[in-house]
Parts: C-alpha cells; sequence; structure tokens
C-alpha cells in the first residue's frame, strides 16, 4: 500500500485547488479539506506547532520563487532528512542562490 502513497507536493495541490463539489455540503467539503491537510502534514513529518508553522511559511515563500530557483530549493531538499526544510533554513538556501 505504501508504494501508491503521493509525494507531498500533489498533497498541498489537492488541498490548496479543492473546491465545493455541487450537491456536497460545505460540510463535506470542510471535511475533505481536513483530510487533505492531514496527509499533507503527516507527508512532511511534521510533529510540532513549531514545525507546522515553518512548513506554512516555507511553502508560502516556495509559491513566490521564479521555477529556476524553486528548482534549486528541491534540489537542495532532496538532501534533508525530512524533505524540506524551515523557512530559515529555506531563506538562506534560495539568498545564496540568488545573490
Amino acid at each position: 500500500m505504501r508504494e501508491y502513497k503521493l509525494t507531498p507536493w500533489p498533497y498541498r495541490k489537492r488541498y490548496e485547488t479543492a473546491t465545493k463539489q455541487s450537491g456536497k455540503t460545505y460540510v463535506m467539503f470542510a471535511c475533505r479539506l481536513s483530510t487533505m491537510l492531514n496527509y499533507y502534514i503527516a507527508s512532511r513529518n511534521v510533529k510540532t506547532f513549531d514545525d507546522l508553522k515553518f512548513l506554512l511559511v516555507a511553502d508560502h515563500i516556495k509559491n513566490m520563487l521564479s521555477p529556476t530557483c524553486f528548482q534549486q530549493v528541491l534540489a537542495v531538499e532532496s538532501t534533508e532528512k525530512e524533505g524540506w526544510q524551515a523557512h530559515n533554513t529555506l531563506a538562506e538556501v534560495i539568498d545564496r542562490y540568488t545573490f
């Protein structure tokens, strides 16, 4: 079953682009959003509230990057145990790449 799990980015994209389907209630939509967010957080191995904050800030920064800088960030993050970097470490990587 593990081989069918998605990587973190598809979980995040599904959460970000989800829309309420016609014929479904907002209660159902909220439940689906919550489930998608839980999958994303679990896929990123977030254990603490501080980790969650760091991840959300880092994700927001990544949304603002050029495609080439974003690819550089992904390459660096692929070497990390957790597969992502906290916002402060991420900012240092971006600064080294852009300056």
